[in-house]
């Protein structure tokens, strides 16, 4: 191997230290996934396989990472790399079982208006589209657009429960992360706009109530989360760093149940609550948050209904 101090003779000496820790961070990568795509070769080669036939070619043109992601931090923290293979395979694999090729490849490749809504001349739209900036966590992505500016995405997955350490197999949805479109105050800025202009929905709600919409049209009983600590990049160093967001808490608001310290379950369906359980100033307002959710689930459920293949077929 050539000397690294020589290799980097040429730099400016302000820049050679940067240079020479880069360089060797690069050979150490290039090590590991050597090692690591020699181990896995077999895993490797059929998931090639698998993406070489048609409509998931489709999807390996366009996303460069898809066959060698698994090597690394990828969908779930406690999952080891063969499971993780597998949960790539479970998602396209059973997206296909639920839905046709024409929509399989929009969802993938492009994206789908699910759902919209124009409430006191505001607009709101959830879309489900490829996996651009999520493929770490998940295979497809969710937005919502707010006035058509997108605030809040989320990266979901089909799964097979037996990825997640949970015995038996199993059809599940997966909510492999949400976040903000808007980073810093702009972002809470944008929330706390759209929060006053639907009566107090939360925009990261509505991605838990469109994965449950999609679970209900299906016939699917079980969705799953990471809690904080079982994100796929938690064990990166930078992540404390650089994702401060509760998710344990968010997944408890929306009902959820911690299965472990790594996982939590979230329920299919999550009756409104009462409104003599408000005060009386707010009744009025809650009524009009709830009848925005039950019009939204309908519409959501209703396209999944029209988009997905015959039951004859399932």
């Amino acid at each position: 191997m050539a000397d690294v101090n020589n290799t980097l003779d040429f730099l400016p000496t302000s820049e050679y230290s940067v240079g020479k820790k880069s360089f060797k961070r690069f050979i150490i990568r290039s090590m590991r996934s050597f090692v690591l795509e020699s181990i896995y070769r077999r895993e490797l080669r059929d998931l090639n396989s698998f993406f070489s036939t048609s409509p998931f070619s489709k999807v390996r043109d366009i996303s460069a990472d898809l066959q060698t992601k698994a090597l690394g931090r990828y969908f779930f923290r406690c999952t080891d790399t063969r499971g993780r293979f597998r949960a790539i395979l479970d998602h396209y694999t059973l997206f296909s079982k639920y839905f046709d090729d024409d929509v399989f490849l929009a969802a993938h490749t492009q994206e789908i208006l699910i759902a919209q809504t124009l409430y006191k001349d505001q607009k709101l739209a959830l879309y489900l589209c490829r996996q651009d900036g999520f493929s770490r966590e998940a295979e497809i992505r969710v937005k919502l657009t707010f006035n058509n500016v997108t605030i809040v995405q989320m990266g979901m997955s089909f799964v097979d429960r037996k990825r997640l350490g949970l015995g038996a197999s199993g059809d599940a949805l997966w909510i492999g992360i949400v976040k903000s479109s808007i980073p810093g105050e702009p972002g809470r800025e944008s929330f706390r706009h759209f929060t006053k202009a639907f009566e107090g929905l939360r925009p990261k709600y509505l991605h838990v109530m469109f994965v449950q919409s999609l679970a209900r049209a299906l016939g699917i009983s079980e969705i799953f989360a990471p809690s904080y600590c079982g994100q796929a990049v938690a064990s990166s160093r930078r992540f404390k760093q650089r994702v401060h967001a509760d998710y344990d808490g968010f997944w408890e608001e929306c009902g959820g149940e911690r299965i472990n310290q790594y996982l939590y379950q979230i329920p299919c369906e999550r009756p409104p609550r009462d409104l003599s359980e408000y005060k009386p100033n707010k009744r009025s307002q809650a009524k009009k948050r709830q009848e925005l959710e039950t019009g939204l689930r309908q519409a959501m459920c209703q396209m999944f209904e029209s988009l997905k293949r015959p039951e004859a077929v399932l």
